[in-house]
């Protein structure tokens, strides 16, 4: 289980032995190149914790040195109640409140089995396959962050902005992949005080950014106190631009484009910094601009989609783990979308209004385009397959294939159940679903059956990469399309009055 899980071990032992100024550096006792800390510091004020504590259980598999590589039954029964622990403490109890008030927001409705919507998404963010596996299999923390995201998220809904950038902090802060969701919530609090004027803008500004001050200075405080040379060291070591373009076989533009062009052998490292972070700008431009027009919560879950796909698509040095971030905003799309042929009831909060819809259809319950309705449902349905799909080979390495298969599986079936309640219809959203989703069976059986020939070993892991990549690429355009263009046409929610 030599990787992440040792990565996460080693972090407890440092942290639980070494003082605090010892964690970034190198040193006689903390070799950075044995699986060094490089997250940011909320990671490591956790490992400390959890490496008190084992050192109390099991203190020879957290010995300072000795304990490297340590497999034994008991410290992976500890790592794993660890895991399970953070996700009981944290990311389950933000998936259901979450889901719960948007739920009633968006459908003025309850949770219960008779809205099987709200209590899909809910189970779906609960048991979400990808953070199962790569939290409890490949071994990660990634339910914390994503834990502090959703809170943030509910936060500001219920219009409490500053504890939604508390949270928002403390997930940035203990994973630095959090940056994909930046621009979504710097811009929609921006959208949010210009809505009360000049002043009211500028005040809800110092005030955020009071909190936002704070509450880093309260997690860097030891760096900060030691001066300018140690902070800056933990910087580098949360951004390691020397560790290259992407990580292993990774959905995004970089990788798929790699059998055509290596990039990392044509283009300087600088010069592959700069337009990897000029494109991913550009791809999160046109959402963030619709979110300071419109800075309501529909467009702020749209705007997460968009951002953090952008993130993974474009940005410098992808893990494929990072395709939970896009997956946690595409999955609570279903609550934006109610079922075609059901009776829509009005929303209750202010902040869930929509974005203005054309005068011509412009009416209390604007109807949803049918087709649209049935392309963006079957996309998310689709999201969630491919979004499994795509870690496969990470799961190879850490022999969870048959993992894989008892989650993939019931992925479709419920997929498919999906579909025929949302009132999926249309012969080319069906004709979609069905050929995306062959296209992942035949991947399946070319990796089965065909030997890569010795030139191209990575000849089934890049194409498993390239048809995610589609996917990913498809699904980012079409809420691009949603959030600029306007080509989505979605209903208005009424949340004073309904119109006579």
């Amino acid at each position: 289980m030599f990787g992440d899980f040792e990565a996460q071990r080693h972090w407890m032992e440092l942290t639980a032995h070494l003082p605090v100024g010892e964690w970034y550096t190198n040193s006689t006792n903390n070799d950075l190149l044995y699986w060094g800390l490089d997250y940011p510091p909320l990671t490591a004020w956790h490992s400390m914790a959890c490496g008190w504590l084992g050192d109390q259980i099991i203190p020879e598999s957290f010995a300072l040195h000795s304990s490297r590589g340590d497999e034994t039954d008991n410290l992976k029964l500890f790592m794993r109640s660890m895991v399970i622990l953070a996700d009981l403490l944290i990311y389950i109890p933000a998936a259901v409140f979450t889901t719960q008030r948007f739920a009633y927001y968006f459908h003025g409705r309850k949770i219960h089995l008779k809205n099987p919507v709200p209590l899909g998404v809910m189970v779906a963010l609960v048991a979400n396959p990808v953070l199962l596996l790569v939290d409890h299999g490949h071994f990660q923390f990634n339910g914390i962050s994503l834990g502090f995201t959703l809170f943030a998220m509910l936060a500001l809904a219920e219009g409490w902005d500053i504890l939604g950038a508390i949270a928002f902090c403390l997930a940035l802060n203990y994973k630095q992949m959090t940056l994909y969701y930046v621009p979504v919530f710097f811009f929609y609090l921006v959208g949010v005080g210009w809505k009360k004027g000049p002043v009211g803008c500028l005040m809800k500004v110092i005030a955020l950014g009071v909190v936002v001050i704070a509450t880093f200075a309260a997690l860097w405080y030891p760096w900060l106190e030691a001066g300018l040379d140690d902070t800056l060291q933990v910087v580098h070591r949360i951004f390691p631009f020397a560790r290259g373009l992407y990580e292993d076989k990774v959905a995004n533009f970089w990788c798929s484009m790699a059998p055509l062009i290596k990039f990392h052998r044509v283009l300087p490292q600088k010069v592959l910094v700069f337009l990897s972070t000029f494109l991913t700008l550009l791809g999160f431009l046109p959402t963030s601009i619709r979110l300071v027009q419109h800075p309501t919560m529909n467009s702020f879950v749209y705007g997460m989609v968009g951002s953090s796909l952008s993130f993974f698509l474009f940005s410098f040095h992808v893990h494929e783990k990072t395709i939970l971030l896009p997956l946690i905003p595409v999955t609570l799309l279903l609550l934006l979308l109610p079922p075609s042929t059901h009776h829509q009831n009005t929303a209750t909060s202010p902040s869930f209004q929509m974005a203005p819809v054309p005068a011509t259809t412009a009416t209390s319950h604007t109807a949803i385009n049918p087709i649209t309705h049935q392309l963006l449902t079957t996309s998310v349905v689709m999201f969630n397959i491919v979004a499994l799909f795509s870690v496969y080979p990470l799961l190879i390495k850490d022999n969870l294939v048959i993992a894989y298969w008892c989650l993939q599986l019931p992925t479709i079936f419920l997929g498919i159940i999906t579909l025929r309640y949302m009132s999926v219809q249309h012969l080319s959203c069906w004709a979609l679903f069905i050929t995306s989703l062959g296209g992942v069976c035949l991947l399946h059986v070319f990796d089965w059956n065909m030997e890569p020939p010795p030139h191209l070993p990575d000849i089934i892991a890049s194409l498993f990469a390239f048809y995610s990549f589609l996917h990913f690429s498809g699904m980012w355009l079409l809420v691009t399309c949603y959030q600029w263009f306007g080509v989505l046409t979605m209903r208005q929610i009424r949340t004073h009055k309904k119109t006579p």
